[in-house]
């Protein structure tokens, strides 16, 4: 017989499921089950029922660093360079200064401890795009 052509949410889901993929690296929604040990068709119920699967999404974001909303909403970035990069970094130099203004951050810090400080945000806002980058050029194939 005919096929039912898919909710507008099943494919929503299905999605997810994909962002889930992208995240933990893996190809397909088996290979997924089989790294988080989840039944086999896990997957393919979720997306026949529609149901979000929020557990899923909270442990990866967690075991990741993947933002919760990239996973469940995906938000394609479009261009990145090295440039945005050094501007971001700068942003983030600049707040520590106003928090050591205000004395926050201890004033004793110099601008080459905060450059150190601001690695470690800059890290993940680097992995935060590479996930989205590399979704979006998944999306754009």
């Amino acid at each position: 017989m005919f096929k039912k052509k898919p909710s507008t949410e099943q494919i929503h889901v299905r999605t997810i499921f994909e962002r889930l993929c992208a995240v933990y690296q893996v190809k397909n929604n088996a290979s997924l089950e089989r790294l988080l040990n989840l039944s086999d068709a896990f997957c393919t119920t979720r997306i026949k029922r529609a149901s979000i699967p929020y557990e899923l999404i909270d442990q990866a974001a967690k075991a990741t660093g993947a933002s919760y909303d990239h996973i469940l909403y995906g938000t394609p970035v479009k261009h990145i360079s090295l440039d945005d990069l050094d501007v971001i970094q700068n942003g983030l130099i600049k707040g520590f200064l106003e928090l050591q203004a205000v004395g926050v951050i201890d004033r004793s810090h110099s601008i080459d401890d905060l450059k150190k400080i601001a690695k470690v945000p800059m890290t993940n806002i680097e992995n935060e795009l590479s996930l989205y980058l590399s979704e979006d050029e998944k999306d754009s194939a």
